[in-house]
């Protein structure tokens, strides 16, 4: 994948480098932003964060043949480890843009439904065994071909970021500018006649000046602190935990072989969530990703101490299953403060917010990406109905309301109990006392479909079906 050279204003798509040098995607490539304005094509959708929210909007928009200019204000994709599991309503998305195949080719994975255990105990041998079985999600992969939604697709998000990037501008309409900071909003797009745009400033970060850019509409996708958000002065009420999360990338061999690879390891002070990042296999090293819950007295201690070799040795050796001494190879580690959040409305004028920039929760259920990429999937659709097809603007008001439901009413009770399970449950009475835990172990088909049935009809917004019902042309 290459830049085309910027002396095509019409035509300027890709990554770009100053000088219109060609530039990959890869991590620590040097890409900035091009000095642009008005007279480069407004007749597009501007979105700011090249995360896989942003990126995947892109690319979908430009599969309805919408041109996009994507704005980071990093030099390239994060590298940071975040999420990795995605659920089946995703996965078919992910195949209507025609990448699931091609996620799966790039190392991605199917895992069955989760576990949940106690912590690791000693096996009398010098090392520990894995802790008692909880419950399982009894989700078992029974078509060998694993199309979409046959159980976990696992792929880290940082390689979701880098393959949606390079989808996004092979399709010719999508133009990723890297070191390119949203400065400020002179025009939210909301006035009248027929000539209606957003219009904003963006600093080149390295050479220090500013230009301006012109767009149909504007989304931002720039994550929990995000820039749109906060010039738009809209509100994100919510509350922070009082506990961090360490997450590490880490190489170890694989003792045992086990049905259901992603653990939730239940500890009142250290719980923990062990995922896989490549598939694993019995006596093979594999990459996963331990996220271990950190208790409320480490936020007095620096991340400088908590992210120490020493400091990430001694978790390991509480939460790790293995003989001793342990094994392993850490290839990236982050500490990060988890929320329970959502902004006030999606919408400002043309401006909408996607992703963690409307919506942050706790990871545990792998409901924080998972939710922003459905965000996507509903405002794929609405724009392309109101571009392409000259629906009304009001329908941006449903997007909003829509994707504002899916949190208040689905994403943010359930997040936060699956964090709580994991801490302040009698680990011994779960199964009797807890309604979740206690239908896991029986079996229980009315709970399960009913479980079912609010990932089908609150999680995921079918755009059309509301224009159609609710609004006219």
């Amino acid at each position: 994948m290459t830049a085309v050279q910027p002396s095509l204003p019409d035509a300027s798509f890709g990554i770009h480098a100053m000088d219109g040098s060609p530039l990959t995607i890869s991590p620590g490539a040097n890409a900035t932003a091009l000095p642009c304005s008005d007279n480069i094509d407004s007749k597009r959708v501007l979105v700011v964060g090249a995360g896989p929210v942003g990126l995947f909007l892109a690319l979908r928009l430009a599969q309805s043949g919408i041109k996009v200019t994507v704005l980071e204000k990093g030099p390239h994709t994060s590298e940071l480890p975040r999420a990795c599991g995605y659920a089946a309503a995703v996965q078919h998305e992910f195949a209507k843009a025609g990448i699931y195949e091609k996620i799966k080719e790039a190392g991605g994975f199917i895992t069955a439904g989760p576990c949940w255990r106690k912590a690791p105990v000693d096996n009398g041998l010098g090392g520990k065994d894995n802790g008692e079985l909880v419950a399982t999600f009894k989700r078992h992969i029974d078509d060998p071909k694993m199309p979409p939604g046959s159980g976990t697709l696992n792929f880290p998000q940082a390689q979701l970021s880098e393959l949606l990037c390079k989808e996004a501008v092979d399709t010719g309409l999508v133009d990723v500018r890297f070191n390119a900071e949203l400065e400020s909003i002179q025009d939210h797009g909301d006035e009248t006649g027929s000539n209606k745009k957003v219009r904003i400033t963006v600093k080149d970060l390295i050479l220090g000046s500013s230009f301006s850019l012109s767009g149909l509409y504007l989304v931002g996708a720039d994550g929990a602190s995000s820039t749109t958000r906060k010039l738009l002065k809209i509100p994100f009420a919510g509350h922070t935990w009082d506990r961090k999360l360490l997450a590490t990338d880490v190489w170890i061999q694989n003792y045992e072989e086990t049905l259901h690879p992603t653990s939730y390891v239940m500890d009142p002070t250290y719980f923990c969530v062990i995922t896989p990042l490549t598939e694993p296999k019995k006596d093979a090293d594999s990459l996963w990703r331990y996220t271990i819950g950190l208790p409320a007295t480490a936020s007095d201690t620096s991340d400088d101490e908590l992210l120490t070799a020493e400091s990430v040795e001694s978790l390991y050796e509480q939460l790790m299953a293995g003989p001793r001494p342990l094994k392993y190879r850490v290839t990236n580690k982050s500490v990060y403060s988890i929320h329970q959040r959502l902004a006030s409305t999606m919408r400002r004028g043309r401006i909408l917010l996607a992703g963690d920039a409307a919506h942050v929760c706790n990871p545990i259920g792998a409901l924080g990406l998972n939710t922003g990429l459905l965000d996507v999937m509903a405002l794929h659709e609405t724009l392309t109905m109101i571009i392409n097809e000259k629906f009304p603007e009001n329908l941006l008001d449903d997007y909003s309301d829509e994707r504002r439901k899916a949190f208040q009413m689905l994403v943010d009770p359930m997040s936060t109990y699956n964090l709580l399970r994991l801490t302040y449950l009698d680990i011994d009475q779960a199964t009797t006392d807890d309604w979740f835990f206690r239908a896991l172990k029986n079996g229980n088909v009315r709970t399960m479909k009913m479980m079912e049935k609010q990932f089908t009809e609150i999680w995921v917004t079918n755009m059309r079906e509301i224009a159609q019902v609710g609004t006219t042309k």
